[in-house]
């Protein structure tokens, strides 16, 4: 008995076509994949809208938490040989209402400021945010605050403060808009 030689089917060569593209398409990729790294470890992309939210999120409260540390520190350190300076700096880190009261009242501080034989020197030891809204561009800031008061001619002393700040972001990054001592 003898048989019939075996049929080509279409079936078999499009499987062995389908399995070639696929080897093709995996070693394209391999090769994408390799290339595309230069060795260092790349540092994961948000893989949704909502972790693209939480990182911008994350960025704009170590912005506002920043320059609202720093904020402080200008307005709490001050020296009356150099009034003007300092109440640059202080007008330098404010906005809006706080900013106009400082230029409304420039003459009236430097003459307290030189008046009071003071300088002070400040350093927050603690701050945080209470409230963050990154749409309003708005921040609460509360910090603890230790100052260096040395009158002309005396020993220093230190005294240690807590600290509230609205926030506004600028142009220029974050300002104090609203400062008091609580």
């Amino acid at each position: 008995m003898t048989y019939p030689p075996p049929r080509r089917s279409r079936a078999n060569l499009f499987a062995i076509l389908g399995i070639a593209a696929l080897l093709v398409v995996g070693g394209v990729i391999a090769i994408v994949v390799v290339s595309s790294s230069d060795g260092e470890t790349a540092r994961p992309k948000p893989t949704s809208t909502t972790e693209a939210a939480d990182t911008r999120l994350a960025t704009e409260r170590d912005a506002a938490l920043a320059d609202g540390e720093a904020a402080v520190e200008v307005f709490n350190t001050l020296d009356y040989r150099e009034a003007e300076a300092g109440l640059d700096r202080w007008e330098s880190v404010a906005t809006g209402e706080l900013l106009a009261e400082l230029r409304d009242n420039r003459e009236r501080y430097t003459g307290q400021v030189a008046n009071a034989r003071t300088t002070s020197t400040a350093e927050v030891l603690d701050v945080g945010l209470t409230e963050l809204d990154g749409r309003a561009g708005t921040a609460h800031l509360i910090a603890a605050v230790s100052i260096e008061v040395t009158a002309d001619g005396q020993q220093p002393t230190t005294k240690q403060t807590r600290v509230t700040a609205d926030l506004a972001r600028t142009e220029d990054g974050w300002k104090v808009s609203r400062l008091d001592t609580v």
